[in-house]
């Protein structure tokens, strides 16, 4: 049987009559896609960092910043009380 997931595609024995990816990995990877497709995103977009302002390729589709120190650091401000 050949793989679902569109960018994997390889021969493999099923162990179910049920399965229908290689790997388990390989379904999370397929539904992950499958969640990014239907949100609006494709894989070839690229975002711009409200922290920095530098473009990166998102791993996530609600991803919002380029990297965790990023995130952090607008979290932090975000929750700092002003005096």
């Amino acid at each position: 049987m050949i793989c679902k997931n569109e960018r994997c595609k390889k021969e493999f024995t099923p162990n179910n009559a049920r399965q229908l990816y290689c790997t388990r990995d390989c379904a999370n990877r397929a539904k992950s896609y499958r969640r990014y497709k239907k949100n609006g995103y494709s894989a070839n977009i690229l975002n711009t960092c409200p922290r920095c302002n530098s473009l990166y390729q998102p791993k996530r589709y609600k991803q919002k910043y380029c990297s965790i120190s990023c995130a952090n650091s607008a979290k932090k401000i975000y929750l700092t009380i002003p005096d």
